[in-house]
């Protein structure tokens, strides 16, 4: 979860199973299945998996850094051949993975004590926010990039990917992930507000999210989906990334360094992803990340953490995750269902509160355009098929952009953009 930036605590619900008989019960695909949990244990002592007390909602003005003291191996099929109709315009045909939206990935590691998960996207707009949001990154001067897999990972991690009513199940092996309460204040991406980070996000982007219209509880939670239509997944993955781009941009000035160019000569691979983790998930003006910038360049990031805390479990959780997911990628095991020209309305439509502002109607009629056109007129197809074109109708069809905040950074913090 993300926290304050200036230190407040964050709140995340695990509920734990007394254990009986040296096993625990965990529930996923409304099933009971047994871990032994001695040979498996989650180890995450994150406090935002407590019950938080605190219920100050504001972000605190003290600007002092914080005190030191399935088993299931079949492979997804990668035919990526369109439909098409007889319209005479010729489909386009990608790459398995034009658009790397990682699917059907058999995971190393346990998720909330959870043994051989099977990852799944479960939805087209997951899909295509997880990838939206990477490709705002990718228009930065910054050198600060994400892929789509670290929106995934952190997602299953915070939530485990539990806050849609009206989830898909998985299309080879037919289970889904489970509704999580955990889910409904903060939503997938567990992003707190209305104080707290959301009130940092009004501060350094007032012109983007406007927060004098824009609501919280309109953008984040995933509660009251039988009046809303959404689950927030849209909207929250797009605001994770903008507070991606204030957190790296304070590591100048919160831990001594120029974020281009340590990140630059990290030795670690997943350096970055792993640093941003920390930061979202402890703040900006996290020790480990002082902790990080000092001792580890040269070794991988989390040697410089404490492995008892709940961030070092955090970090390696959601590397891990994502370094499979990425390895899916490479193995072209991406996100290649059907979508339909619906589908892309329904994304397009959770993502309007956040940018109520926007002209929606001309967006959606240019992203409905690109698929056609890149579908040879069918109106389905598959997401590596349409997806790029519609991205980038998309993209070039929402005026406001992602964006280092210059002159927030500088009225506030005294400090500016790598």
């Amino acid at each position: 979860m993300v926290r304050s930036a200036q230190g407040g605590s964050m709140k995340r619900l695990l509920v734990l199973v007394p254990l009986t008989s040296g096993c625990a019960e965990y529930y996923l695909s409304s099933k009971v299945v047994e871990v032994d949990t001695a040979a498996e244990s989650d180890t995450d002592t994150d406090t935002d998996a407590d019950t938080d007390t605190d219920t100050d909602s504001d972000v605190d003005t003290d600007t002092t850094p914080p005190d030191t003291t399935d088993t299931d191996t079949t492979p997804l099929d990668t035919d990526t051949t369109p439909v098409t109709t007889d319209t005479g315009t010729p489909p386009v045909v990608p790459g398995p993975c034009d658009v790397p939206v990682p699917d059907h990935v058999d995971l190393t590691d346990v998720v909330w004590a959870m043994p051989n998960v099977h990852f799944y996207v479960p939805d087209p707009g997951w899909a295509f926010a997880s990838a939206f949001a990477s490709r705002e990154l990718e228009t930065l001067s910054m050198d600060l990039r994400l892929p789509p897999s670290y929106f995934l990972a952190t997602a299953l991690k915070e939530s485990f990917m539990g806050c849609s009513d009206t989830i898909r199940p998985d299309s080879l092996h037919g289970t889904l992930w489970d509704r999580q309460v955990i889910a409904d204040a903060t939503g997938c991406m567990q992003f707190d507000g209305p104080g707290s980070a959301w009130l940092e996000m009004c501060g350094m982007y007032p012109n983007e999210i406007d927060c004098g219209v824009v609501d919280f509880y309109d953008v984040i939670p995933s509660t009251n989906q039988a009046v809303t239509g959404r689950d927030n997944v849209e909207p929250s993955m797009l605001v994770a990334a903008y507070y991606a781009v204030f957190a790296y941009a304070m590591i100048d000035k919160n831990h001594g360094a120029n974020p281009d160019t340590w990140f630059a000569a990290a030795s670690d691979p997943q350096a970055m992803l792993k640093t941003m983790t920390v930061l979202y998930n402890t703040g900006a003006w996290s020790w480990d990340v002082t902790q990080i910038i000092n001792g580890c360049q040269l070794q991988n990031i989390e040697s410089c953490m404490n492995p008892l805390t709940g961030a070092y479990d955090y970090v390696v959780a959601i590397s891990s995750y994502a370094a499979d997911m990425e390895a899916a990628v490479v193995a072209s095991s991406c996100y290649d269902e059907d979508v339909t020209v619906a589908d892309v309305h329904d994304w397009l439509d959770a993502m309007e509160p956040l940018f109520p502002n926007e002209n929606w109607a001309g967006i959606k009629t240019d992203a409905e355009t690109a698929f056609l056109a890149a579908s040879g007129g069918a109106p389905t197809a598959r997401f590596q098929t349409v997806a790029d074109a519609v991205l980038t109708a998309a993209d070039g069809g929402i005026g406001t952009d992602l964006n280092c905040p210059a002159a927030e950074l500088a009225t506030r913090y005294q400090t500016t953009c790598p």
